[in-house]
């Protein structure tokens, strides 16, 4: 008897702390970890990006292409394979900046259209690059060293953060109302 509610207690503390924990906050440092992350990652954001039905959406710091440009051409070399490759769709916010290298045509051509880019609107600004990728958050601060990256994984927040790009989506010039 005394084991089985020891037993229990364990139970019941295994439970209160995965409650806790549900969010699931990963964080990565620096440059190497940033990068690896990115690769890492990618599978399953992209999955959780297709099962949302929402596009792969946010904001891109210019300085995320100066450090992991490559990392978006290799993004859609990998998975212009897959069956699915039409829902893969991303629609991304950038500032406009003349020092920021362009994206190489080939990661255009790879992207067939599916990668929308829209200058932030004016009177607007974000000092990281905030991804919402299905039901994760990702921010990544790449201005300055060192870099970092943040992933939380949560179906509220990431459906919340969405709507507000979907907002902002529909207020910058030239777009449609979100569907």
């Amino acid at each position: 008897m005394a084991a089985s509610r020891k037993l229990a207690g364990t139970l019941r503390s295994v439970q209160a702390r995965d409650a806790l924990t549900s969010a699931k906050i990963l964080i990565f440092d620096g440059k190497k970890s940033v990068n690896q992350m990115l690769y890492d990652r990618q599978e399953e954001w992209r999955r959780s990006t297709i099962q949302s039905k929402r596009p792969w959406m946010g904001f891109q710091d210019d300085s995320f292409l100066e450090h992991y440009g490559h990392w978006i051409a290799d993004y859609w070399k990998k998975f212009n394979q897959y069956k699915d490759t039409d829902k893969d769709r991303v629609r991304m916010f950038s500032q406009e900046n003349p020092r920021t290298p362009k994206l190489s045509p080939e990661a255009d051509e790879l992207a067939r259209g599916r990668r929308e880019i829209k200058p932030l609107p004016s009177g607007y600004s974000f000092s990281a690059s905030v991804w919402i990728v299905g039901e994760y958050l990702v921010l990544l601060r790449t201005r300055s060293e060192p870099h970092y990256a943040l992933q939380i994984r949560d179906q509220v927040l990431a459906n919340n953060l969405a709507e507000v790009f979907n907002f902002m989506w529909s207020l910058a010039k030239g777009s449609p109302a979100p569907a």
